[in-house]
């Protein structure tokens, strides 16, 4: 990415056309709406990071929580940026990461501990410093279930982190060789097409506005998330 001021929202929409011409203008001619709507959302997400406080170098949990939290957003921006060129699978494995990142973000703002399962048995632990030592159970992937569980104790809404995680379930199978993300790149047609890079005219208007609503939810979700963190990471 070239260097922006994500304070305007004009570069952050220009940023999101650069290159890919005919594939830009295509999704544009379907959803420029969607677009600003999106942009709009990632435009506040950084104003409300650029106003987190800047924790100092011995605080690494702080440092973490803000680092991920930043990440959550420039991920989102990627994967809308690739479904505006057709490319599914790299988007969707965005969008998880994403996914992820608020994920961490919010376990690592959290100084107690939280709870998992252990033979049906609930066992307290710091996520942070399990993560810090590269425990089994404190990994990236296992963040959103880890979130979900200790959503109370988290501060995070019910709703929104199960938002979250019914967003993740729909992307797992693109991120392995599964019948859907071959799919995505060979057509159905009697004699198959092999789509070579991205191609957005392959999916259907009604795909896309699924796949764009997707990430205009998520950016939401980061923003209300960041609010909440605002006031912890300290």
């Amino acid at each position: 990415m070239r260097t922006l001021d994500t304070t305007k929202l004009d570069d952050i929409i220009e940023e999101l056309d650069c290159g890919f011409v005919e594939q830009v203008n295509y999704f544009n001619s379907n959803f420029s709406n969607k677009k600003k709507e999106f942009s709009q959302l990632i435009k506040e997400c950084f104003a409300i990071h650029d106003r987190l406080p800047s924790p100092e170098k011995h605080e690494k949990r702080q440092q973490l929580s803000k680092a991920y939290g930043y990440f959550a957003i420039d991920c989102a921006f990627t994967s809308f940026q690739q479904i505006m060129i057709g490319y599914l699978l790299p988007s969707g494995n965005m969008l998880r990461n994403s996914l992820e990142s608020i994920a961490l973000s919010a376990l690592f703002a959290h100084n107690g501990k939280v709870v998992r399962m252990k033979k049906k048995k609930e066992i307290k632990y710091d996520f942070f410093e399990d993560f810090e030592n590269n425990k089994s159970h404190a990994k990236a992937h296992l963040a959103i279930s880890t979130a979900k569980r200790n959503w109370e104790a988290l501060g995070i809404h019910e709703d929104a982190i199960n938002h979250i995680d019914e967003i993740r379930a729909a992307y797992n199978s693109l991120c392995h060789a599964s019948v859907l993300s071959m799919t995505t790149r060979v057509s159905s047609h009697e004699k198959p097409q092999w789509i070579l890079g991205g191609d957005i005219m392959h999916f259907s208007k009604d795909t896309l506005n699924r796949e764009v609503n997707y990430r205009i939810s998520l950016a939401n979700l980061i923003k209300n998330l960041l609010q909440g963190l605002s006031g912890r990471i300290c």
